[in-house]
Order: structure tokens, then C-alpha cells, then sequence
């Protein structure tokens, strides 16, 4: 039982610790208004949808 405490605090510090790392190196998520993204469902791949992500988010890349 000892063996199943120890691996499962282990575990929680190693994703505590990614976790920590992905958010102070900007690496999650690159959609500014989860759960949308840039005003639509899905991650907008056409020009126009393009076109409006930017002029609704125009400090974002």
C-alpha cells in the first residue's frame, strides 16, 4: 500500500511540475477565449475566418 502513496504523490508533483512549466515558458493553449477560439468553434483556417479573428483580436498574433 506504501509503494501505491508514494508512486501517486510522485505522480501528482510531476504533473503539478509540467504544469508549472507550460504556463511560465507560454506554451498552453494558443486560443485567447477557450473554450472558443478567436469567436469560432474550431481554430480558423480559411482567409476570411482569419480576416475576423484578427480585426476581433488585434493585439494577438
Amino acid at each position: 500500500m506504501f509503494n501505491w502513496a508514494l508512486f501517486a504523490t510522485l505522480l501528482a508533483v510531476v504533473v503539478i511540475m509540467l504544469g508549472a512549466w507550460t504556463r511560465l515558458v507560454h506554451a498552453g493553449l494558443g486560443c485567447p477565449d477557450w473554450p472558443g477560439c478567436y469567436g469560432f468553434l474550431t481554430v480558423p483556417q480559411s482567409e476570411s475566418s482569419i480576416a475576423i479573428a484578427n480585426a476581433r483580436f488585434p493585439d494577438t498574433p
